[in-house]
């Protein structure tokens, strides 16, 4: 723990750079997370709408400096940012509910179905975009994330949950 403290300092110097060099991409950021902040206090939105934030910060930062491409690599950020969104909020469940923190999923009857159709729906567009887009160089690795990674991830959360009692669900 004590080595990620004496690396704060390194890491807020890259922010800062970062920051300076692309400072519309910070504020797309910090607009966004301000959007996904409001949007979280709202318990009567449709699930879809609590993954838009995220996933338009993503489709931002993909389709940034892409020029004639620049739509197609937001859609990819766009329904990538859905995924994690998703995986992520799906991962926590339990750990959300108890600490009674906000899961777009709490509210949800069969939230398991739910996010599974979720992620699987994002993730079936994502990779039908992917055939679309020339990743050159970093093909092989982006497949790996997209095709093994974010597979790998929502079948070992699926895992978590099959070992619950008469779960027919999933």
């Amino acid at each position: 723990m004590i080595f990620l403290y004496i690396l704060l300092p390194y890491f807020a110097l890259l922010k800062n750079k970062a920051k300076k060099k692309h400072p519309e991409i910070f504020a797309k950021i910090e607009q966004g997370m301000k959007k996904q902040f409001e949007i979280e206090k709202d318990s009567n939105v449709c699930i879809d709408k609590y993954a838009d934030s995220t996933a338009e910060m993503l489709g931002f930062i993909f389709s940034f400096d892409e020029g004639e491409n620049a739509k197609l690599h937001y859609d990819f950020g766009y329904q990538l940012g859905r995924v994690v969104y998703f995986l992520d909020a799906f991962d926590d469940y339990e750990k959300d509910l108890k600490s009674n923190s906000f899961n777009p999923f709490k509210n949800s009857e069969n939230f398991k179905d739910e996010a599974a159709m979720s992620i699987r729906l994002s993730n079936g567009a994502l990779t039908e975009i992917m055939k679309e887009i020339d990743f050159n160089k970093t093909s092989a690795i982006i497949d790996n994330i997209i095709y093994d990674g974010l597979n790998y991830q929502l079948e070992r959360i699926i895992d978590k949950y099959r070992g619950e009692k008469n779960d027919k669900s999933l």
